[in-house]
Protein backbone atom coordinates (compact mmCIF):
# COMPACT_ATOMS: atom_id res chain seq x y z
CA UNK A 1 0.00 0.00 0.00
CA UNK A 2 2.81 2.41 0.88
CA UNK A 3 4.52 1.67 -2.43
CA UNK A 4 1.27 2.29 -4.31
CA UNK A 5 0.67 5.59 -2.51
CA UNK A 6 4.26 6.67 -3.15
CA UNK A 7 3.92 5.78 -6.84
CA UNK A 8 0.67 7.75 -7.07
CA UNK A 9 2.27 10.79 -5.44
CA UNK A 10 5.27 10.53 -7.76
CA UNK A 11 2.93 10.42 -10.75
CA UNK A 12 1.11 13.56 -9.61
CA UNK A 13 4.36 15.44 -9.04
CA UNK A 14 5.67 14.35 -12.44
CA UNK A 15 2.49 15.51 -14.19
CA UNK A 16 2.59 18.88 -12.43
CA UNK A 17 6.23 19.39 -13.42
CA UNK A 18 5.56 18.25 -16.97
CA UNK A 19 2.65 20.68 -17.20
CA UNK A 20 4.81 23.58 -16.03
CA UNK A 21 7.58 22.81 -18.48
CA UNK A 22 5.16 22.47 -21.42
CA UNK A 23 2.92 25.43 -20.59
CA UNK A 24 5.79 27.92 -20.42
CA UNK A 25 6.84 27.57 -24.11
CA UNK A 26 3.18 27.21 -25.13
CA UNK A 27 2.50 30.61 -23.58
CA UNK A 28 5.11 32.14 -25.88
CA UNK A 29 3.80 30.33 -28.96
CA UNK A 30 0.14 31.29 -28.42
CA UNK A 31 0.98 34.85 -27.44
CA UNK A 32 3.16 35.49 -30.47
CA UNK A 33 0.63 33.88 -32.83
CA UNK A 34 -2.09 36.18 -31.47
CA UNK A 35 0.11 39.24 -31.84
CA UNK A 36 1.13 38.35 -35.40
CA UNK A 37 -2.53 37.73 -36.28
CA UNK A 38 -3.25 41.40 -35.60
CA UNK A 39 -0.74 42.51 -38.23
CA UNK A 40 -1.66 42.94 -41.92
CA UNK A 41 -1.58 39.44 -43.42
CA UNK A 42 -2.52 37.72 -46.65
CA UNK A 43 -5.40 35.25 -46.51
CA UNK A 44 -2.96 32.34 -46.83
CA UNK A 45 -0.79 33.63 -43.97
CA UNK A 46 -3.87 34.10 -41.81
CA UNK A 47 -4.96 30.52 -42.52
CA UNK A 48 -1.49 29.23 -41.62
CA UNK A 49 -1.57 31.10 -38.31
CA UNK A 50 -5.08 29.89 -37.51
CA UNK A 51 -3.97 26.31 -38.06
CA UNK A 52 -0.87 26.81 -35.91
CA UNK A 53 -2.94 28.33 -33.10
CA UNK A 54 -5.54 25.56 -33.21
CA UNK A 55 -2.82 22.89 -33.10
CA UNK A 56 -1.26 24.56 -30.06
CA UNK A 57 -4.67 24.83 -28.38
CA UNK A 58 -5.23 21.13 -29.05
CA UNK A 59 -1.92 20.29 -27.39
CA UNK A 60 -2.84 22.44 -24.39
CA UNK A 61 -6.20 20.65 -24.13
CA UNK A 62 -4.49 17.26 -24.07
CA UNK A 63 -2.17 18.45 -21.29
CA UNK A 64 -5.06 19.84 -19.26
CA UNK A 65 -7.18 16.70 -19.74
CA UNK A 66 -4.41 14.40 -18.55
CA UNK A 67 -3.76 16.55 -15.48
CA UNK A 68 -7.43 16.83 -14.56
CA UNK A 69 -7.91 13.10 -14.98
CA UNK A 70 -4.94 12.38 -12.70
CA UNK A 71 -6.24 14.81 -10.07
CA UNK A 72 -9.69 13.29 -10.05
CA UNK A 73 -8.17 9.83 -9.94
CA UNK A 74 -6.33 10.83 -6.76
CA UNK A 75 -9.24 12.80 -5.31
CA UNK A 76 -7.19 16.02 -5.44
CA UNK A 77 -9.36 18.12 -7.75
CA UNK A 78 -11.00 20.88 -5.68
CA UNK A 79 -13.75 22.94 -7.27
CA UNK A 80 -13.70 26.71 -6.96
CA UNK A 81 -16.70 28.68 -5.71
CA UNK A 82 -16.80 32.10 -7.34
CA UNK A 83 -19.63 34.22 -8.71
CA UNK A 84 -19.95 34.23 -12.51
CA UNK A 85 -22.55 35.01 -15.17
CA UNK A 86 -23.80 31.67 -16.46
CA UNK A 87 -25.42 33.07 -19.60
CA UNK A 88 -22.26 34.91 -20.62
CA UNK A 89 -20.18 31.79 -20.04
CA UNK A 90 -22.37 29.67 -22.35
CA UNK A 91 -22.52 32.43 -24.99
CA UNK A 92 -18.75 32.96 -25.03
CA UNK A 93 -17.96 29.25 -25.07
CA UNK A 94 -20.23 28.59 -28.05
CA UNK A 95 -18.86 31.66 -29.85
CA UNK A 96 -15.34 30.26 -29.61
CA UNK A 97 -16.44 27.28 -31.75
CA UNK A 98 -18.23 29.24 -34.49
CA UNK A 99 -15.17 29.44 -36.73
CA UNK A 100 -14.57 25.69 -36.48
CA UNK A 101 -18.25 24.98 -37.24
CA UNK A 102 -18.30 27.32 -40.24
CA UNK A 103 -15.12 25.76 -41.56
CA UNK A 104 -16.90 22.36 -41.52
CA UNK A 105 -20.03 23.85 -43.09
CA UNK A 106 -22.08 23.20 -39.95
CA UNK A 107 -24.79 25.29 -38.31
CA UNK A 108 -23.98 26.07 -34.66
CA UNK A 109 -26.99 27.33 -32.73
CA UNK A 110 -27.47 28.37 -29.09
CA UNK A 111 -30.85 29.00 -27.45
CA UNK A 112 -31.72 29.93 -23.88
CA UNK A 113 -35.00 28.49 -22.62
CA UNK A 114 -36.99 29.31 -19.51
CA UNK A 115 -37.15 32.60 -17.60
CA UNK A 116 -33.57 33.79 -17.32
CA UNK A 117 -33.00 36.70 -14.94
CA UNK A 118 -31.26 39.87 -16.05
CA UNK A 119 -28.17 38.90 -14.03
CA UNK A 120 -27.95 35.06 -14.01
CA UNK A 121 -25.02 34.94 -11.60
CA UNK A 122 -24.31 31.71 -9.72
CA UNK A 123 -21.63 30.36 -7.43
CA UNK A 124 -19.39 27.72 -8.92
CA UNK A 125 -16.26 26.81 -10.84
CA UNK A 126 -16.68 28.73 -14.11
CA UNK A 127 -13.66 27.21 -15.96
CA UNK A 128 -14.88 23.68 -15.15
CA UNK A 129 -18.43 24.45 -16.33
CA UNK A 130 -16.97 25.80 -19.55
CA UNK A 131 -14.82 22.66 -19.81
CA UNK A 132 -17.96 20.50 -19.65
CA UNK A 133 -19.75 22.42 -22.39
CA UNK A 134 -16.61 22.67 -24.53
CA UNK A 135 -16.04 18.93 -24.23
CA UNK A 136 -19.52 18.15 -25.54
CA UNK A 137 -19.38 20.72 -28.37
CA UNK A 138 -15.95 19.50 -29.41
CA UNK A 139 -17.22 15.92 -29.44
CA UNK A 140 -20.24 16.84 -31.59
CA UNK A 141 -18.14 18.79 -34.09
CA UNK A 142 -15.71 15.89 -34.33
CA UNK A 143 -18.41 13.37 -35.30
CA UNK A 144 -20.65 15.61 -37.45
CA UNK A 145 -19.73 15.99 -41.12
CA UNK A 146 -22.84 17.89 -42.22
CA UNK A 147 -25.92 19.46 -40.70
CA UNK A 148 -25.96 21.12 -37.29
CA UNK A 149 -24.91 21.24 -33.68
CA UNK A 150 -27.54 22.77 -31.41
CA UNK A 151 -27.18 23.82 -27.78
CA UNK A 152 -30.23 24.42 -25.58
CA UNK A 153 -29.89 25.75 -22.04
CA UNK A 154 -32.80 25.92 -19.60
CA UNK A 155 -32.91 27.91 -16.34
CA UNK A 156 -35.10 26.40 -13.62
CA UNK A 157 -35.21 28.23 -10.29
CA UNK A 158 -35.67 26.10 -7.18
CA UNK A 159 -36.27 26.93 -3.54
CA UNK A 160 -33.65 28.27 -1.11
CA UNK A 161 -31.97 30.48 -3.73
CA UNK A 162 -30.87 27.56 -5.90
CA UNK A 163 -31.20 26.96 -9.63
CA UNK A 164 -31.04 23.89 -11.84
CA UNK A 165 -29.40 24.41 -15.23
CA UNK A 166 -30.34 21.90 -17.91
CA UNK A 167 -28.25 21.80 -21.07
CA UNK A 168 -28.43 19.65 -24.18
CA UNK A 169 -25.93 19.41 -27.03
CA UNK A 170 -27.55 17.77 -30.04
CA UNK A 171 -26.00 17.06 -33.43
CA UNK A 172 -26.82 15.48 -36.78
CA UNK A 173 -23.66 13.41 -36.80
CA UNK A 174 -22.85 9.76 -37.37
CA UNK A 175 -24.39 8.67 -34.10
CA UNK A 176 -23.39 5.97 -31.62
CA UNK A 177 -24.36 2.29 -31.82
CA UNK A 178 -26.80 1.28 -29.08
CA UNK A 179 -24.37 -1.30 -27.71
CA UNK A 180 -21.69 1.39 -27.26
CA UNK A 181 -23.78 3.97 -25.39
CA UNK A 182 -22.79 2.64 -21.98
CA UNK A 183 -19.07 2.87 -22.73
CA UNK A 184 -18.75 6.35 -24.28
CA UNK A 185 -17.91 7.87 -20.88
CA UNK A 186 -15.16 5.34 -20.17
CA UNK A 187 -11.59 6.62 -19.95
CA UNK A 188 -9.47 6.30 -23.12
CA UNK A 189 -12.50 4.93 -25.00
CA UNK A 190 -12.67 5.58 -28.76
CA UNK A 191 -15.61 4.71 -31.02
CA UNK A 192 -13.24 4.03 -33.90
CA UNK A 193 -10.35 2.21 -32.28
CA UNK A 194 -7.26 0.97 -34.06
CA UNK A 195 -4.52 2.47 -36.15
CA UNK A 196 -6.89 3.68 -38.86
CA UNK A 197 -9.43 5.48 -36.72
CA UNK A 198 -10.78 8.61 -38.35
CA UNK A 199 -10.98 10.84 -35.29
CA UNK A 200 -8.16 11.96 -33.04
CA UNK A 201 -8.02 12.67 -29.32
CA UNK A 202 -7.00 10.92 -26.14
CA UNK A 203 -10.40 9.43 -25.38
CA UNK A 204 -10.53 11.42 -22.14
CA UNK A 205 -12.98 14.15 -23.18
CA UNK A 206 -16.32 12.52 -22.36
CA UNK A 207 -14.88 10.76 -19.33
CA UNK A 208 -13.82 14.13 -17.93
CA UNK A 209 -17.24 15.59 -18.73
CA UNK A 210 -18.97 12.87 -16.73
CA UNK A 211 -16.58 13.13 -13.80
CA UNK A 212 -16.82 16.92 -13.62
CA UNK A 213 -20.62 16.90 -13.86
CA UNK A 214 -20.89 14.33 -11.07
CA UNK A 215 -18.31 16.19 -8.99
CA UNK A 216 -20.58 19.26 -9.21
CA UNK A 217 -23.59 17.26 -8.04
CA UNK A 218 -25.21 16.79 -11.44
CA UNK A 219 -25.63 14.00 -13.95
CA UNK A 220 -25.13 13.49 -17.69
CA UNK A 221 -26.75 11.12 -20.17
CA UNK A 222 -26.71 10.41 -23.89
CA UNK A 223 -29.25 9.30 -26.47
CA UNK A 224 -28.09 8.27 -29.92
CA UNK A 225 -28.29 5.80 -32.77
CA UNK A 226 -26.33 5.14 -35.92
CA UNK A 227 -27.10 7.73 -38.58
CA UNK A 228 -29.48 9.63 -36.28
CA UNK A 229 -27.05 11.93 -34.50
CA UNK A 230 -26.49 12.20 -30.75
CA UNK A 231 -27.95 14.19 -27.88
CA UNK A 232 -25.91 14.72 -24.71
CA UNK A 233 -27.80 16.24 -21.78
CA UNK A 234 -26.53 17.32 -18.41
CA UNK A 235 -28.02 19.01 -15.34
CA UNK A 236 -26.09 21.06 -12.80
CA UNK A 237 -27.38 22.59 -9.57
CA UNK A 238 -26.09 26.01 -8.52
CA UNK A 239 -26.59 28.39 -5.66
CA UNK A 240 -27.51 31.93 -6.72
CA UNK A 241 -24.59 34.30 -6.20
CA UNK A 242 -26.75 36.99 -4.60
CA UNK A 243 -30.35 37.71 -3.75
CA UNK A 244 -30.27 41.35 -4.89
CA UNK A 245 -28.88 41.68 -8.43
CA UNK A 246 -26.19 44.33 -8.91
CA UNK A 247 -26.87 47.54 -10.81
CA UNK A 248 -25.33 48.31 -14.15
CA UNK A 249 -23.44 51.31 -12.79
CA UNK A 250 -19.87 51.26 -14.10
CA UNK A 251 -16.96 51.07 -11.72
CA UNK A 252 -14.84 54.13 -11.20
CA UNK A 253 -12.61 54.75 -14.20
CA UNK A 254 -8.90 54.89 -13.52
CA UNK A 255 -7.69 58.35 -14.53
CA UNK A 256 -4.53 58.75 -16.54
CA UNK A 257 -2.37 55.95 -17.93
CA UNK A 258 -2.27 52.90 -15.68
CA UNK A 259 1.18 51.50 -14.87
CA UNK A 260 1.98 47.79 -14.76
CA UNK A 261 5.08 45.94 -13.60
CA UNK A 262 5.75 42.54 -15.20
CA UNK A 263 8.01 40.25 -13.18
CA UNK A 264 8.98 37.36 -15.48
CA UNK A 265 12.29 35.62 -16.15
CA UNK A 266 11.30 34.09 -19.49
CA UNK A 267 11.98 36.80 -22.08
CA UNK A 268 9.46 35.45 -24.61
CA UNK A 269 6.65 35.38 -22.03
CA UNK A 270 7.80 38.81 -20.87
CA UNK A 271 7.37 40.21 -24.39
CA UNK A 272 3.95 38.58 -24.80
CA UNK A 273 2.59 39.89 -21.49
CA UNK A 274 4.04 43.35 -22.07
CA UNK A 275 2.50 43.53 -25.55
CA UNK A 276 -0.93 42.48 -24.29
CA UNK A 277 -0.83 45.03 -21.47
CA UNK A 278 0.13 47.81 -23.85
CA UNK A 279 -2.86 46.97 -26.03
CA UNK A 280 -5.01 47.55 -22.94
CA UNK A 281 -3.43 50.99 -22.55
CA UNK A 282 -0.93 50.22 -19.80
CA UNK A 283 2.47 51.82 -19.44
CA UNK A 284 4.52 48.68 -18.82
CA UNK A 285 7.91 47.95 -17.25
CA UNK A 286 9.61 44.57 -16.88
CA UNK A 287 12.10 42.93 -14.50
CA UNK A 288 13.41 39.36 -14.53
CA UNK A 289 13.37 38.33 -10.86
CA UNK A 290 11.82 39.02 -7.48
CA UNK A 291 14.80 40.93 -6.10
CA UNK A 292 14.62 43.49 -8.92
CA UNK A 293 10.85 43.72 -8.45
CA UNK A 294 11.18 44.55 -4.74
CA UNK A 295 13.88 47.12 -5.49
CA UNK A 296 11.75 48.71 -8.22
CA UNK A 297 8.72 48.96 -5.90
CA UNK A 298 10.74 50.58 -3.10
CA UNK A 299 12.45 53.11 -5.37
CA UNK A 300 9.52 54.04 -7.60
CA UNK A 301 7.79 57.25 -6.54
CA UNK A 302 4.82 57.15 -8.92
CA UNK A 303 3.54 53.72 -7.90
CA UNK A 304 2.18 50.86 -9.99
CA UNK A 305 -1.49 50.08 -10.54
CA UNK A 306 -0.92 46.34 -10.90
CA UNK A 307 1.93 43.80 -10.74
CA UNK A 308 1.99 40.57 -12.75
CA UNK A 309 4.25 38.24 -10.81
CA UNK A 310 5.71 34.97 -12.09
CA UNK A 311 6.02 32.45 -9.28
CA UNK A 312 9.10 30.46 -10.28
CA UNK A 313 12.15 32.64 -10.97
CA UNK A 314 15.88 32.58 -10.21
CA UNK A 315 17.46 34.82 -7.51
CA UNK A 316 14.12 35.35 -5.75
CA UNK A 317 10.81 33.68 -6.63
CA UNK A 318 7.44 35.40 -6.80
CA UNK A 319 6.26 34.18 -3.40
CA UNK A 320 9.15 35.70 -1.46
CA UNK A 321 9.02 38.86 -3.54
CA UNK A 322 5.32 39.31 -2.79
CA UNK A 323 5.88 38.80 0.94
CA UNK A 324 8.65 41.42 0.95
CA UNK A 325 6.49 43.88 -0.99
CA UNK A 326 3.58 43.40 1.42
CA UNK A 327 5.87 43.87 4.42
CA UNK A 328 7.31 47.06 2.92
CA UNK A 329 3.84 48.42 2.13
CA UNK A 330 2.66 47.78 5.66
CA UNK A 331 5.74 49.36 7.21
CA UNK A 332 5.45 52.48 5.04
CA UNK A 333 1.70 52.98 5.20
CA UNK A 334 1.26 52.13 1.53
CA UNK A 335 -1.96 50.71 0.12
CA UNK A 336 -1.53 47.24 -1.30
CA UNK A 337 -0.99 47.22 -5.06
CA UNK A 338 -2.86 44.33 -6.76
CA UNK A 339 -0.42 41.47 -7.41
CA UNK A 340 -1.55 38.83 -9.89
CA UNK A 341 0.27 35.52 -10.00
CA UNK A 342 1.45 34.59 -13.49
CA UNK A 343 2.53 30.96 -13.56
CA UNK A 344 2.58 27.78 -15.61
CA UNK A 345 2.33 25.65 -12.47
CA UNK A 346 -1.24 24.29 -12.29
CA UNK A 347 -0.86 22.00 -9.26
CA UNK A 348 -3.71 22.12 -6.76
CA UNK A 349 -1.59 23.86 -4.10
CA UNK A 350 -0.33 26.69 -6.29
CA UNK A 351 -3.34 29.02 -5.99
CA UNK A 352 -3.42 28.52 -2.22
CA UNK A 353 0.30 29.31 -1.98
CA UNK A 354 -0.21 32.48 -4.04
CA UNK A 355 -2.97 33.73 -1.74
CA UNK A 356 -0.97 32.89 1.38
CA UNK A 357 1.99 34.87 0.03
CA UNK A 358 -0.25 37.92 -0.37
CA UNK A 359 -1.14 37.79 -4.05
CA UNK A 360 -4.60 39.00 -4.99
CA UNK A 361 -5.38 36.81 -7.97
CA UNK A 362 -4.12 33.94 -10.09
CA UNK A 363 -3.53 33.68 -13.84
CA UNK A 364 -2.44 30.44 -15.48
CA UNK A 365 -0.21 30.30 -18.54
CA UNK A 366 -0.72 30.30 -21.46
CA UNK A 367 -2.21 33.77 -21.01
CA UNK A 368 -5.06 34.68 -23.34
CA UNK A 369 -6.08 38.25 -24.00
CA UNK A 370 -9.68 37.74 -22.80
CA UNK A 371 -8.56 35.92 -19.66
CA UNK A 372 -6.01 38.62 -18.86
CA UNK A 373 -8.62 41.33 -19.36
CA UNK A 374 -11.09 39.47 -17.14
CA UNK A 375 -8.63 39.09 -14.26
CA UNK A 376 -7.31 42.65 -14.55
CA UNK A 377 -10.86 44.04 -14.57
CA UNK A 378 -11.40 42.68 -11.06
CA UNK A 379 -8.78 45.10 -9.76
CA UNK A 380 -8.53 47.92 -12.27
CA UNK A 381 -10.65 49.32 -15.11
CA UNK A 382 -9.31 48.07 -18.48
Amino acid sequence: REKAEHASQAKSEFLATMSHELRTPLNGVLGMVDLIHEEPLTKRQSDYLTTARQSTEDLLTVISDILDYARMDNGNLVLDQQAFDLQSLFTNCVASYRHAAEKQGLSLDLQFLGEWPRHPAVLGDAPRVRQILAGLIDNSLKFTSEGFVGIRVNWLELENHCVLVQCSVKDSGSGIPAERLQSVFNSFEQLDAGDNRAHGGTGLGLSLVQRLVELMGGHVQVESDIGQGSSFRFELPFELAYQNPPTDEPREQVTGTARALVVEDNLVNQKVTEALLRKFGFQTECVTNGTDAVRRIKNDHEGYDVILMDCQMPVMDGYDATRMIRDWEQGNGQSGVPIIALTADVSEDTEKACKEAGMNDYLTKPVRRDTLREVLSRWIRV
